[in-house]
């Protein structure tokens, strides 16, 4: 009986742990160490972009012009270099002090800070040399595409690691318990646009991708005639603008989620967020309306060994063209949400019937804390009752 009992009490505490509440909120040395992985993945790719610019910037056989660019992107690897630096020093400072959280509380948030400075520089230079990433790749000879195609891979690598890096330091200040500003928490048809917006954001970079990888099989064969690489090409190069657009998108849905919470106190800057993001996904539409003629032009002038790529590449690009109006959609559904707390979910999503919600059953449900561990008390009830009988049998 002894025995039966301490298996029983054993469960209780496990069955309690996963009831409470903040049980699944991600421990701060999970986070940090999230955090670590990510910046030592970007002194990576700071070594990277630094030895394959080298073969560019150091080349003598290359025009003065082109050399001086690849000069120009190794030396901003430094940059990043000395971000990534920053941040696993950070690192290690948090380290030691989420050990005692409450009483390095000051301090925590005095590293914080630093950390998001150097996400932010990070972020800054990458987005400065973004543009004449892509000049590279555009205007090196066939003999060096391969370096400015991996500089360019790198970057945008870069681009996503910083995404990564900004949650993370969010994430890190909820846990913590330290964000003095922390946002309210966002629900109902805000959160569920706010939803839509990342899921077709995400379906977006997947698109931008294959257009990129399809129009290399075109753009990049000697084979074909110059005629034939440069529409390629040109589609090639407008697979950027598209990535582009929907980070931008993903960037805006994560400041809105800030701001959302207390939409009154953030009214403005959650009008610019929306004012931006629609501005951003209109240059984006107008990028894809002037490749129309040549997506059909392309699927015209290719040989029979290089159709499927073409027939590709149209349908990855009209695939795109739709994501694009469906986020136009979600922004026009997001504001309204915003507008109008108490209007319907936006189309598509179901809601539940009122019947199966009463307002008595609301406030009931409201008013009892802890539901899920009255579930798991009346099953160890249960098991407790079982082990009697079988002791008894």
């Amino acid at each position: 009986m002894k025995r039966t009992g301490i298996i029983i009490l054993a469960l209780m505490l496990v069955t309690t742990v996963f009831s409470l509440p903040g049980a699944a909120q991600e421990a701060p040395a999970a986070i940090i160490t999230e955090i670590e992985e990510n910046a030592k993945e970007l002194s990576t790719i700071a070594e990277n972009i630094h030895d394959e610019t080298e073969y560019i910037a150091d080349d003598e056989s290359l025009e003065e012009a082109l050399r001086a660019k690849g000069e120009e992107v190794h030396l901003s690897s430094h940059n990043i270099s000395h971000c990534a630096e920053t941040l696993l020093r950070s690192v290690e400072t948090l380290n030691e002090l989420a050990a005692d959280p409450e009483a390095n509380a000051a301090a925590l948030e005095a590293e914080l800070i630093k950390l998001e400075e150097s996400t932010e520089e990070c972020a800054g230079v990458i987005e400065v040399k973004s543009s004449l990433v892509h000049e590279l790749q555009s205007e090196v000879p066939e003999t060096h595409s391969e370096y400015a195609d991996n500089i360019h891979n790198e970057f945008h690598t870069a681009e996503t690691i910083i995404r990564e890096l900004k949650k993370s330091s969010g994430a890190l200040k909820t846990s913590l318990g330290i964000d003095k500003t922390a946002a309210a928490p966002v629900e109902g048809a805000v959160s569920t646009s706010l939803a839509s917006l990342e899921e077709n954001a995400n379906l977006l970079l997947e698109e931008a991708g294959k257009v990129h990888d399809e129009t290399e099989y075109i753009a990049d064969d000697e084979a074909l005639s110059e005629e034939i690489r440069a529409v390629g090409e040109e589609i090639h190069l407008s697979s950027h603008d598209l990535k582009h657009c929907a980070d931008a998108v993903l960037e805006h849905v994560e400041t809105l989620r800030g701001l959302v919470g207390d939409s009154k106190a953030n009214k403005a800057a959650i009008e610019e967020e929306i004012k931006l993001m629609n501005s951003n996904l209109t240059a984006c539409t107008e990028v894809i309306s002037s490749k129309h003629d040549k997506l059909h032009e392309l699927t015209g002038v290719v040989p029979e060994t290089h159709t499927e790529y073409a027939d590709n590449i149209h349908d990855y690009y009209h695939e795109a063209e739709y994501l694009v109006a469906d986020l136009q959609e979600n922004v026009n559904e997001l504001q309204n949400a915003i507008e109008n707390p108490t209007s319907k979910t936006p189309a598509g999503v179901k809601s539940a019937p009122e019947s199966e919600t009463p307002e008595t059953e609301e406030k009931t449900e409201k008013k009892t804390p802890g539901f899920g561990l009255c579930l798991a008390l009346a099953g160890l009830l249960c098991m407790v009752f079982g082990a009697k009988k079988i002791k008894k049998y």
